[in-house]
């Protein structure tokens, strides 16, 4: 079973259909033809391109296509679809709501998704799992700590964000973006290898998956030559976010798991 990893789209369809047929993982009808092979995105499908409905539209086809064939797919919870869904459900609230909206309009929020996303992907990508242990990988979004503040274990992790869909506070929506949006905790000589290995005894796997942080600027090089993750921390942790947005063509980052 092979398992396929896609970072961060950021709204550009074009790149992600691409990607999708030069691994064979979709066919020239767009339908899943990768059996029961996986793939995960790893988060922030929304803002700066405009093209996140798209995106969503394709990934819940296939993803329902890829169930009935033996297969998955998923994406993970990012920071962009947190700012959009707070934007989303906070925007009339003049109890911190502007201020949440405003803030997803400064980090690349597009206007046209306000009217482009409906309820059925509002409820899609209110169930996105933050975190999860595929094979022997951890998968999170961010390259940051803030998950421990969510709790111990992946459950405990993703059901404080299944109870933040339903919460009506913006404060606790806007304290968890801040910390949800941290990056670059194990980029950080001595101590970021010890921080990664520290994240998967946690919540388990060999190996940290995570997009978030562009490896274009975390290496300060040019986007177009990204394509191939980046392996960094002693070797405990692989960085899938090539900067599709920055100008990177993207890959699909991929190995085998058990099923």
């Amino acid at each position: 079973m092979r398992i396929n990893v896609i970072g961060d789209l950021h709204g550009f369809y074009q790149p992600y259909e691409r990607l999708l047929l030069d691994a064979a993982i979709i066919d020239a009808d767009l339908n899943w033809s990768a059996g029961n092979d996986q793939l995960w995105l790893i988060g922030d499908i929304f803002d700066r391109g405009n093209q996140a409905a798209q995106c969503i539209n394709l990934t819940i086809k296939i993803q329902e296509q890829a169930k009935l064939a033996g297969g998955k797919v998923q994406c993970l919870l990012g920071n962009h679809e947190l700012m959009f869904l707070a934007a989303k459900k906070f925007m009339e609230n003049d109890l911190g709501g502007q201020h949440l909206y405003q803030q997803w309009v400064h980090w690349g929020g597009q206007e046209i998704e306000m009217q482009s996303i409906t309820d059925e992907h509002i409820q899609w990508l209110s169930a996105l799992p933050a975190m999860a242990v595929v094979s022997d990988r951890l998968l999170i979004h961010g390259d940051n700590l803030s998950y421990v503040n969510y709790g111990m274990s992946i459950d405990q992790v993703n059901s404080y964000f299944e109870k933040l869909m339903i919460n009506d506070d913006p404060n606790k929506w806007a304290q968890t973006l801040s910390e949800f949006s941290g990056r670059g905790a194990f980029d950080l000589g001595l101590s970021g290898p010890k921080q990664a290995s520290q994240m998967l005894k946690i919540y388990g796997g060999e190996l940290l998956i995570h997009g978030h942080t562009p490896i274009p600027q975390a290496l300060n090089i040019d986007p177009a030559s990204v394509t191939s993750a980046r392996t960094y921390a002693n070797s405990l942790c692989c960085n899938v976010d090539g900067g599709i947005y920055l100008g990177s063509p993207g890959f699909v980052y991929a190995f085998e798991g058990e099923l």
